[in-house]
């Protein structure tokens, strides 16, 4: 949500109107390697991607019926984020960029999160829209 918080819908280019940006603003949709959509992808790939994901060492105790609420709420700021990312104003170069590589790392992270319809449906995923993707995994 950081990288989010740091994001805008411009680049730095003259053509792009900077009113309504914030001093918080400071990284661009495209045109730059610190672009706010290709950075939530180098996280997130840390997360879900790859052969050997972040995600794989996570261990639950078996104590709960269900999984904690802040797990929930992470994995469904995950998802906004990877929606954010396919959903951004960018150029058709730029968007075909990134969804070489954010489309894949989406189905990685339904995938590996391995979430049921009842956890799917959680209020922390209501604003998402994911949701077919999630049901249908």
């Amino acid at each position: 949500m950081i990288i989010c918080a740091a994001a805008w819908k411009g680049t730095d280019k003259a053509k792009d109107d900077p009113r309504g940006r914030t001093g918080l603003q400071v990284l661009p949709v495209e045109g730059d390697p610190n672009s706010w959509p290709y950075i939530i992808g180098q996280l997130l790939f840390k997360f879900f991607g790859g052969p050997n994901p972040a995600i794989r060492s996570l261990r639950l105790e078996n104590a709960h019926e269900q999984l904690p609420a802040d797990l929930i709420e992470c994995w469904a700021t995950c998802f906004w984020c990877l929606q954010a990312c396919l959903l951004a104003p960018l150029s058709q170069t730029e968007r075909a960029k990134i969804q070489r590589h954010i489309v894949p790392l989406t189905e990685q992270a339904y995938r590996r999160t391995c979430l049921s319809k009842d956890t799917a449906s959680d209020k922390a995923f209501e604003n998402i829209d994911c949701m077919s993707a999630i049901l249908s995994c």
